[in-house]
């Protein structure tokens, strides 16, 4: 038995966000289809690690977040000084989790580390790889991602993304400014374009959800060792129907909405295309459902017919019920794990390129295709109107999702990185 352990920036459990979905899925095939022991060594906050651990993980241990003051020094001196390190790698890097993890490795003595996105890949790029086999599991390219959004426009305090909040509360007030943000994400975006292609040196192979993008890194570095191991679904669950009425007049966006990809999306939807919608059907409703803060939903709510479910227990529920589901994504990076779960629960998507991005699907057959924003109302609208559309995109959507997305098939993909 193979002993892996995988060091991440959240405990992959419980599944309630798509990077969460990956990660969960990735440990739980290690164990279970190529049985490896699995061990986790996360970096969280205080107030995550009572959660209970699936069975699958054997051991959970907890790095030490580095404190304000070495946060500061590090964002100074590694990511505005010497523009070494992105300023999420300076956010999460921390001298105590290091000798902590470094004890571990001595007394766990795993076959396999791998590091869940770049913000970790400095705790063991130093590892002896003849003893180690060392996997960076990169996700997607996070430089191409916050490179679209400067493209966008798109500029909030929420841009900088969920370790955002890990900075220091002085600096947090500052990046509310909008032209400070865009700086920010700009610099993060020329940092994070460096710092993939270097740290892929130290380690022998790098993971993609996105095989377009597996073959774009392996083109910039010159080598062969980028692999894609997609998004799976549990299809069985996910298209098990849970809702047998629909609601002919409903539209659904499925999206964790602490996200800024999605609520820019999404905003961009309720002021751009939501009201031609309703000129032509008065009685739609955009329904939103996904993890949010009770001010975002009171806030939303504020809009005519638009109805925010927050975190609920089961998705399918408040997703198979609506008639159109719409993913129009301003900019983003790897595939959408909200694309392939709602294929699969058998409701029709009206997307984008950069939704369709690492899936090829066809349009007007598994999914509709709209780039031009002035179109995308005309679409949803003749879409909601025509049911045999609807039967078709549905029949072909499950039937993609079940043929390319099952996770068992996915995951034998790891053999190649074992």
């Amino acid at each position: 038995m193979k002993k892996v352990l995988f060091v991440t920036t959240r405990l992959i459990y419980p599944v309630n966000d798509g990077r969460k979905v990956v990660l969960y899925n990735y440990c739980k095939g290690l164990a279970e289809q190529h049985n490896c022991e699995v061990r986790l060594f996360s970096l969280i906050d205080e107030e995550d690690k009572e959660i209970k651990q699936p069975d699958f993980i054997s051991k959970v241990y907890f790095g030490s977040l580095p404190n304000k003051l070495e946060k500061i020094k590090s964002l100074l001196i590694n990511s505005i000084i010497l523009n070494k390190w992105p300023l999420q790698v300076s956010l999460y890097y921390s001298t105590k989790a290091q000798k902590q993890l470094n004890m571990i490795l001595e007394e766990y003595e795993p076959d396999i580390v791998i590091c869940d996105m770049a913000r970790t890949a400095e705790y063991l790029k130093d590892l002896d790889e003849s003893k180690y086999n060392k996997i960076l599991d990169m996700d997607d390219l996070l430089s191409k991602r916050y490179g679209r959004q400067v493209e966008s426009g798109l500029i909030s305090e929420n841009s900088i993304g969920a370790y955002g909040k890990k900075l220091p509360s002085f600096m947090l007030e500052i990046a509310k400014n909008s032209n400070i943000m865009m700086n920010i994400i700009k610099k993060e975006s020329c940092l994070l374009s460096k710092y993939e292609i270097n740290i892929s040196k130290y380690y022998r192979k790098i993971v993609f959800v996105s095989p377009i993008e597996a073959k774009d890194f392996n083109e910039k570095i010159g080598e062969d060792k980028s692999i894609d191991i997609t998004i799976g679904v549990d299809y069985d669950y996910f298209s098990e129907e849970v809702t047998l009425n629909k609601k002919n007049n409903y539209i659904v966006f499925l999206g964790n909405m602490y996200v800024a990809h999605n609520k820019d999306a999404v905003n961009s939807f309720i002021t751009e295309v939501f009201p031609s919608v309703l000129k032509k059907m008065p009685n739609c409703v955009f329904r939103i459902v996904g993890r949010c803060s009770q001010e975002y939903k009171n806030e939303m709510e504020k809009n005519l017919n638009v109805e925010v479910t927050g975190e609920v227990n089961d998705i399918r529920k408040y997703v198979q019920d609506c008639t159109v589901a719409v993913a129009p994504l301003k900019y983003g990076s790897g595939i959408k794990t909200k694309i392939l779960e709602t294929m699969a629960m058998g409701v029709p998507i009206v997307t984008n390129e950069i939704g369709n991005e690492g899936l090829g699907l066809l349009n007007n057959k598994q999914v509709i295709i709209e780039e031009n924003e002035n179109n995308l109302a005309e679409k949803i609208v003749d879409l909601l109107k025509n049911y045999e559309l609807q039967r078709n995109l549905v029949y072909e959507g499950k039937l993609y999702v079940k043929t390319n997305h099952r996770w068992d098939a996915i995951l034998a993909k790891f053999s190649e990185i074992l």
